[in-house]
Protein backbone atom coordinates (compact mmCIF):
# COMPACT_ATOMS: atom_id res chain seq x y z
CA UNK A 1 0.00 0.00 0.00
CA UNK A 2 1.54 3.29 -0.85
CA UNK A 3 2.80 5.47 2.21
CA UNK A 4 0.87 8.71 3.25
CA UNK A 5 3.59 10.88 2.50
CA UNK A 6 1.89 14.47 3.10
CA UNK A 7 -1.31 16.51 4.41
CA UNK A 8 -2.61 19.42 3.03
CA UNK A 9 -4.22 21.13 5.85
CA UNK A 10 -5.43 23.89 3.61
CA UNK A 11 -7.12 21.76 1.35
CA UNK A 12 -7.98 19.28 3.67
CA UNK A 13 -6.51 16.58 1.24
CA UNK A 14 -3.93 13.62 1.97
CA UNK A 15 -2.21 13.17 -1.10
CA UNK A 16 -0.53 10.20 -2.08
CA UNK A 17 2.61 9.65 -4.28
CA UNK A 18 1.91 8.48 -7.96
CA UNK A 19 4.67 6.52 -8.78
CA UNK A 20 5.40 2.59 -8.68
CA UNK A 21 2.01 1.53 -7.93
CA UNK A 22 1.95 -1.37 -5.46
CA UNK A 23 -0.24 -5.09 -6.35
CA UNK A 24 -4.12 -4.62 -5.32
CA UNK A 25 -4.11 -5.09 -1.44
CA UNK A 26 -6.27 -7.77 0.16
CA UNK A 27 -8.83 -5.48 0.94
CA UNK A 28 -9.97 -1.79 -0.31
CA UNK A 29 -7.25 0.95 0.61
CA UNK A 30 -10.15 2.36 2.43
CA UNK A 31 -13.07 0.41 3.72
CA UNK A 32 -16.31 1.76 4.81
CA UNK A 33 -17.51 -1.18 6.51
CA UNK A 34 -15.34 -2.27 9.65
CA UNK A 35 -16.26 0.27 12.44
CA UNK A 36 -13.70 2.79 13.87
CA UNK A 37 -12.18 3.75 16.93
CA UNK A 38 -14.74 5.80 19.12
CA UNK A 39 -14.37 9.77 18.16
CA UNK A 40 -12.79 8.46 14.52
CA UNK A 41 -14.55 9.80 11.35
CA UNK A 42 -15.24 6.96 8.79
CA UNK A 43 -12.31 7.28 6.25
CA UNK A 44 -13.34 8.18 2.64
CA UNK A 45 -12.85 6.22 0.04
CA UNK A 46 -10.03 5.97 -2.55
CA UNK A 47 -8.10 3.33 -4.85
CA UNK A 48 -3.82 3.22 -4.66
CA UNK A 49 -2.25 6.07 -6.09
CA UNK A 50 -5.39 8.11 -5.34
CA UNK A 51 -6.33 11.31 -3.77
CA UNK A 52 -8.39 10.67 -0.83
CA UNK A 53 -10.76 13.49 -0.11
CA UNK A 54 -11.80 13.58 3.66
CA UNK A 55 -14.64 15.32 5.22
CA UNK A 56 -14.67 18.69 5.29
CA UNK A 57 -12.72 20.14 8.62
CA UNK A 58 -15.27 20.52 11.38
CA UNK A 59 -15.24 22.29 14.78
CA UNK A 60 -17.32 19.18 16.22
CA UNK A 61 -14.33 16.65 15.75
CA UNK A 62 -11.37 19.52 16.71
CA UNK A 63 -11.22 19.18 12.60
CA UNK A 64 -9.15 16.36 12.79
CA UNK A 65 -9.42 13.17 10.45
CA UNK A 66 -8.97 9.52 10.72
CA UNK A 67 -7.17 7.21 7.79
CA UNK A 68 -6.94 3.90 8.05
CA UNK A 69 -3.65 2.82 6.69
CA UNK A 70 -1.70 -0.45 5.84
CA UNK A 71 -1.30 -3.73 7.85
CA UNK A 72 1.38 -3.51 10.71
CA UNK A 73 2.53 -6.38 12.80
CA UNK A 74 1.12 -4.97 16.09
CA UNK A 75 -2.32 -4.49 13.99
CA UNK A 76 -2.49 -7.69 12.56
CA UNK A 77 -3.52 -10.02 15.97
CA UNK A 78 -6.37 -7.23 16.29
CA UNK A 79 -7.93 -5.63 13.36
CA UNK A 80 -5.64 -6.21 10.84
CA UNK A 81 -5.66 -2.43 10.12
CA UNK A 82 -3.70 0.88 11.74
CA UNK A 83 -5.45 3.69 12.06
CA UNK A 84 -3.34 6.40 11.85
CA UNK A 85 -4.70 9.91 13.38
CA UNK A 86 -4.10 13.31 11.50
CA UNK A 87 -3.98 16.21 13.74
CA UNK A 88 -5.32 19.42 12.46
CA UNK A 89 -6.26 22.92 14.01
CA UNK A 90 -9.84 23.07 15.53
CA UNK A 91 -11.28 26.59 15.56
CA UNK A 92 -13.64 26.87 18.72
CA UNK A 93 -16.76 29.56 18.81
CA UNK A 94 -18.74 30.41 21.88
CA UNK A 95 -21.39 32.83 21.85
CA UNK A 96 -22.19 34.85 25.10
CA UNK A 97 -26.00 35.87 25.52
CA UNK A 98 -28.09 37.76 27.77
CA UNK A 99 -31.65 36.75 28.45
CA UNK A 100 -35.03 38.17 27.47
CA UNK A 101 -37.09 40.92 28.39
CA UNK A 102 -37.62 40.08 32.03
CA UNK A 103 -41.19 40.78 33.59
CA UNK A 104 -40.31 43.26 36.17
CA UNK A 105 -38.43 45.89 33.79
CA UNK A 106 -42.26 45.83 32.37
CA UNK A 107 -44.37 45.56 35.62
CA UNK A 108 -42.91 46.88 38.58
CA UNK A 109 -45.59 45.97 40.36
CA UNK A 110 -45.16 42.38 39.59
CA UNK A 111 -42.92 41.25 42.32
CA UNK A 112 -45.52 42.47 45.24
CA UNK A 113 -47.94 39.70 43.47
CA UNK A 114 -44.98 37.16 42.87
CA UNK A 115 -44.40 33.61 44.54
CA UNK A 116 -40.94 33.84 43.75
CA UNK A 117 -39.89 37.49 42.99
CA UNK A 118 -36.27 36.93 43.08
CA UNK A 119 -36.82 35.02 39.72
CA UNK A 120 -38.74 36.51 37.38
CA UNK A 121 -39.89 35.36 33.73
CA UNK A 122 -39.61 36.75 30.23
CA UNK A 123 -42.63 38.58 28.87
CA UNK A 124 -44.21 37.38 25.53
CA UNK A 125 -42.10 39.90 23.85
CA UNK A 126 -39.00 38.54 25.97
CA UNK A 127 -39.52 35.08 24.23
CA UNK A 128 -40.19 36.70 20.89
CA UNK A 129 -37.27 38.62 21.30
CA UNK A 130 -35.37 35.12 22.03
CA UNK A 131 -36.66 33.30 19.02
CA UNK A 132 -35.77 35.53 16.63
CA UNK A 133 -31.70 35.94 18.07
CA UNK A 134 -32.23 32.43 18.12
CA UNK A 135 -32.93 32.43 14.48
CA UNK A 136 -30.27 34.64 13.79
CA UNK A 137 -28.02 31.95 15.36
CA UNK A 138 -28.34 29.52 12.98
CA UNK A 139 -25.85 28.04 11.47
CA UNK A 140 -26.87 29.26 7.97
CA UNK A 141 -26.73 32.92 9.18
CA UNK A 142 -23.63 33.05 11.40
CA UNK A 143 -21.64 30.28 9.52
CA UNK A 144 -21.13 27.54 12.03
CA UNK A 145 -23.32 25.22 14.34
CA UNK A 146 -23.89 25.50 17.81
CA UNK A 147 -23.33 21.92 19.51
CA UNK A 148 -23.66 22.82 23.28
CA UNK A 149 -26.02 25.35 25.23
CA UNK A 150 -24.97 26.41 28.96
CA UNK A 151 -28.11 28.00 30.65
CA UNK A 152 -27.92 29.68 34.08
CA UNK A 153 -30.55 28.23 36.26
CA UNK A 154 -32.45 31.47 36.84
CA UNK A 155 -36.45 30.75 34.93
CA UNK A 156 -35.26 34.09 32.11
CA UNK A 157 -32.57 32.05 31.28
CA UNK A 158 -34.31 28.69 30.81
CA UNK A 159 -37.06 30.48 28.91
CA UNK A 160 -34.58 32.21 26.50
CA UNK A 161 -32.82 28.94 26.57
CA UNK A 162 -35.81 27.23 25.27
CA UNK A 163 -36.53 29.64 22.54
CA UNK A 164 -33.38 29.90 21.14
CA UNK A 165 -33.06 25.94 20.98
CA UNK A 166 -36.16 25.48 19.39
CA UNK A 167 -34.63 28.53 17.05
CA UNK A 168 -31.39 26.72 16.21
CA UNK A 169 -32.99 23.49 15.80
CA UNK A 170 -36.49 24.64 13.60
CA UNK A 171 -36.68 22.81 10.17
CA UNK A 172 -37.86 24.97 7.79
CA UNK A 173 -36.87 27.28 5.10
CA UNK A 174 -34.28 30.27 6.42
CA UNK A 175 -36.33 32.83 5.14
CA UNK A 176 -39.58 31.95 6.81
CA UNK A 177 -37.96 31.08 10.05
CA UNK A 178 -36.31 34.65 10.54
CA UNK A 179 -39.43 36.39 9.46
CA UNK A 180 -41.84 34.38 12.02
CA UNK A 181 -41.94 35.93 15.84
CA UNK A 182 -42.14 32.43 17.70
CA UNK A 183 -41.52 29.02 17.33
CA UNK A 184 -44.83 27.63 17.99
CA UNK A 185 -45.91 24.58 16.53
CA UNK A 186 -42.57 24.39 14.08
CA UNK A 187 -41.06 20.71 14.21
CA UNK A 188 -37.54 20.73 15.30
CA UNK A 189 -34.80 18.25 15.18
CA UNK A 190 -32.97 18.10 18.41
CA UNK A 191 -29.98 16.18 17.11
CA UNK A 192 -26.04 17.34 17.31
CA UNK A 193 -27.44 19.80 20.29
CA UNK A 194 -27.07 19.08 24.07
CA UNK A 195 -28.31 21.50 26.82
CA UNK A 196 -26.88 21.63 30.52
CA UNK A 197 -27.77 23.84 33.47
CA UNK A 198 -24.54 26.18 34.89
CA UNK A 199 -24.85 27.65 38.39
CA UNK A 200 -21.50 29.52 36.98
CA UNK A 201 -23.52 31.87 34.38
CA UNK A 202 -25.70 32.74 37.30
CA UNK A 203 -26.80 36.25 38.07
CA UNK A 204 -24.49 38.58 40.59
CA UNK A 205 -25.62 37.37 43.52
CA UNK A 206 -25.93 40.08 45.44
CA UNK A 207 -28.95 42.69 46.56
CA UNK A 208 -27.25 45.00 43.39
CA UNK A 209 -28.95 42.71 41.52
CA UNK A 210 -31.43 40.79 42.95
CA UNK A 211 -33.79 42.76 45.22
CA UNK A 212 -35.83 39.68 46.94
CA UNK A 213 -34.60 36.52 48.63
CA UNK A 214 -35.81 33.51 49.64
CA UNK A 215 -36.56 33.41 53.41
CA UNK A 216 -36.04 29.79 53.25
CA UNK A 217 -32.84 29.82 51.61
CA UNK A 218 -34.49 27.90 48.79
CA UNK A 219 -33.24 29.75 45.32
CA UNK A 220 -34.66 27.37 42.64
CA UNK A 221 -36.21 23.77 42.07
CA UNK A 222 -34.08 20.66 41.22
CA UNK A 223 -31.88 20.68 38.45
CA UNK A 224 -34.16 17.56 37.33
CA UNK A 225 -37.15 19.89 37.58
CA UNK A 226 -34.85 23.25 35.69
CA UNK A 227 -34.02 20.53 32.95
CA UNK A 228 -38.06 19.96 32.05
CA UNK A 229 -37.65 23.36 30.76
CA UNK A 230 -36.62 21.75 27.52
CA UNK A 231 -37.26 19.12 24.90
CA UNK A 232 -35.78 15.48 27.05
CA UNK A 233 -33.76 14.59 24.17
CA UNK A 234 -31.52 17.76 24.73
CA UNK A 235 -30.31 17.39 27.85
CA UNK A 236 -27.28 16.32 28.95
CA UNK A 237 -27.94 14.56 32.36
CA UNK A 238 -24.61 13.38 32.13
CA UNK A 239 -22.43 16.68 32.03
CA UNK A 240 -21.22 18.20 35.55
CA UNK A 241 -21.33 21.87 35.77
CA UNK A 242 -17.60 23.65 36.49
CA UNK A 243 -19.54 25.58 39.87
CA UNK A 244 -21.25 22.52 41.52
CA UNK A 245 -23.28 25.28 43.37
CA UNK A 246 -24.68 28.89 43.23
CA UNK A 247 -22.17 31.40 44.42
CA UNK A 248 -22.24 32.83 47.53
CA UNK A 249 -24.66 35.57 48.69
CA UNK A 250 -23.62 39.21 48.54
CA UNK A 251 -20.48 38.28 46.47
CA UNK A 252 -18.73 41.75 45.23
CA UNK A 253 -19.09 42.42 41.81
CA UNK A 254 -15.70 41.77 41.16
CA UNK A 255 -15.99 39.09 42.66
CA UNK A 256 -18.84 37.96 40.22
CA UNK A 257 -16.85 39.86 37.16
CA UNK A 258 -14.20 37.45 37.82
CA UNK A 259 -16.12 34.16 38.58
CA UNK A 260 -18.00 34.92 34.69
CA UNK A 261 -14.25 35.43 33.09
CA UNK A 262 -13.30 31.93 34.92
CA UNK A 263 -16.31 29.89 33.53
CA UNK A 264 -16.32 30.91 30.30
CA UNK A 265 -12.90 30.07 29.82
CA UNK A 266 -13.89 26.63 31.81
CA UNK A 267 -16.62 25.90 29.87
CA UNK A 268 -14.71 26.45 26.79
CA UNK A 269 -11.83 24.36 27.66
CA UNK A 270 -14.07 21.74 29.07
CA UNK A 271 -15.85 21.39 25.78
CA UNK A 272 -13.21 22.76 23.20
CA UNK A 273 -13.84 20.72 20.44
CA UNK A 274 -17.54 22.20 20.49
CA UNK A 275 -19.31 25.32 19.41
CA UNK A 276 -21.00 26.52 22.54
CA UNK A 277 -23.98 29.16 23.69
CA UNK A 278 -23.92 30.49 27.02
CA UNK A 279 -27.37 32.17 28.26
CA UNK A 280 -26.47 34.17 31.49
CA UNK A 281 -27.16 37.67 32.67
CA UNK A 282 -26.06 41.30 31.68
CA UNK A 283 -22.51 41.74 33.56
CA UNK A 284 -21.47 38.39 32.37
CA UNK A 285 -21.76 40.03 28.61
CA UNK A 286 -20.18 42.66 29.19
CA UNK A 287 -17.16 40.33 31.16
CA UNK A 288 -17.01 38.29 27.74
CA UNK A 289 -16.28 41.66 25.87
CA UNK A 290 -14.08 43.41 28.23
CA UNK A 291 -11.93 40.65 28.97
CA UNK A 292 -10.84 39.74 25.52
CA UNK A 293 -10.90 43.50 23.86
CA UNK A 294 -8.09 45.70 25.68
CA UNK A 295 -9.63 49.29 26.27
CA UNK A 296 -12.96 48.49 25.94
CA UNK A 297 -15.87 49.55 28.82
CA UNK A 298 -19.08 48.40 27.87
CA UNK A 299 -22.10 50.78 29.03
CA UNK A 300 -24.93 48.61 27.79
CA UNK A 301 -25.96 45.65 27.15
CA UNK A 302 -29.54 44.78 25.82
CA UNK A 303 -32.04 42.23 26.31
CA UNK A 304 -30.57 39.14 24.51
CA UNK A 305 -27.64 41.09 23.47
CA UNK A 306 -24.60 38.76 22.85
CA UNK A 307 -21.10 38.54 21.93
CA UNK A 308 -18.78 36.21 19.71
CA UNK A 309 -15.59 34.78 20.91
CA UNK A 310 -13.39 32.89 18.54
CA UNK A 311 -9.87 30.73 19.29
CA UNK A 312 -8.38 28.35 17.42
CA UNK A 313 -7.80 25.07 19.23
CA UNK A 314 -5.10 22.34 18.35
CA UNK A 315 -5.64 18.57 19.26
CA UNK A 316 -2.31 16.93 20.01
CA UNK A 317 -4.13 13.40 21.44
CA UNK A 318 -7.07 13.04 22.84
CA UNK A 319 -5.89 14.36 26.25
CA UNK A 320 -4.00 16.85 25.13
CA UNK A 321 -4.51 20.20 23.31
CA UNK A 322 -2.78 23.72 23.25
CA UNK A 323 -5.54 26.66 22.87
CA UNK A 324 -5.00 30.46 21.51
CA UNK A 325 -6.66 33.46 23.28
CA UNK A 326 -9.74 34.29 22.37
CA UNK A 327 -10.62 36.72 19.81
CA UNK A 328 -13.90 39.28 20.34
CA UNK A 329 -15.69 39.41 16.80
CA UNK A 330 -18.23 41.23 17.90
CA UNK A 331 -18.98 44.47 16.51
CA UNK A 332 -19.84 47.86 18.78
CA UNK A 333 -23.57 47.73 18.69
CA UNK A 334 -23.86 45.23 15.67
CA UNK A 335 -25.63 42.72 18.36
CA UNK A 336 -27.08 45.60 21.03
CA UNK A 337 -23.66 45.68 22.79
Amino acid sequence: VLPLTSFNGRSGRAVFPLRRPPPPPPAPFFSLSAPSPPGFFPPPRAGPGQIASPPSPSPTSGCVHFFRGPRSPAAVAGSGWLWVRVAMASVQNVVVMRHGDRIDAEEPLWERRAQRPWDPPLTEAGKARAWTTGTQLRAAQVGFPIHRVLVSPFLRCLETAREVVSALCADGDERGLVAMESGRNVPINTSGLKVSIEYGLSEVFSRQAIDSVPKDGNWFPSVTELEAAFPPDVVDHSAEPVYQQLPHWEEPVDGARQRYQDVILALSDKYASENLLLVTHGEAIGVAVSSFLEGVEVFNVDFCAYSHLQREVNFKDSKTLTAGDFKMLTDNGKTVI
